[in-house]
């Protein structure tokens, strides 16, 4: 990108893809002993969960991981891209210091002396990630609600395929941020 403030940017949003995304995973992992716990060691009355509601849990299930993947596939298409790279850049966001929750004065500065593309690139970082996390959350819910269905069924093998199909989309939508940064670029030259 160009300066050493930049690539420490893009290296930051890089290791929070990344600690974001296996929190969603340890998130979907989790599930299991809980599950466990909770379907052979807490006494309640169990339900019968019919064919229809086992149906209609898993209609939802797939509702949820459909549009975890249709919400990042459509927030980052090259048309949405094309349109949020031309929104006006808040350099006071990317300077942003969330550990100390005041604007890096000094970091501020260094991204003022940026060129338009890499500041642009820099603020495009913070969408991404927000997609991503919205995406991994909507496929968290694909445990929850196995996690549901197997409580209320009070069988534990009920939520397996659904943390199954959950991990795997998680792992199939790994943090890349940075194809969709160097997209970016690419728009941003073209314009």
């Amino acid at each position: 990108m160009g300066s050493d403030s930049a690539e420490q940017i893009v290296r930051e949003f890089e290791r929070t893809h990344r600690i974001a995304w296996i929190a969603i995973i340890i998130g979907c992992l989790a599930f299991l002993p809980l599950d466990y716990v909770t379907v052979y060691l807490i006494r309640f009355k169990s339900f019968v969960i019919s064919a229809p509601i086992f149906i209609l849990f898993s209609a939802l299930a797939i509702f949820f991981g459909l549009l975890g993947v249709w919400l990042r596939l459509y927030l980052l298409s090259e048309k949405r891209m094309r349109k949020w790279l031309l929104k006006e850049v808040d350099l006071k966001k990317i300077a942003f210091n969330p550990r100390t929750r005041q604007t890096d004065e000094t970091r501020l500065r260094e991204i003022e002396g940026l060129d338009s593309v890499t500041k642009r690139v820099l603020a495009f970082q913070s969408h991404v990630l927000r997609v991503f996390i919205i995406s991994w959350s909507l496929i968290w819910g694909i445990v929850v609600i196995g996690f549901l269905a197997s409580t209320l069924a009070r069988t534990f093998v009920i939520i397996v395929p659904f943390q199954v199909a959950a991990i795997i989309l998680c792992l199939a939508l790994r943090p890349r941020p940075q194809r969709f940064i160097e997209r970016a670029k690419e728009l941003l030259s073209q314009t």
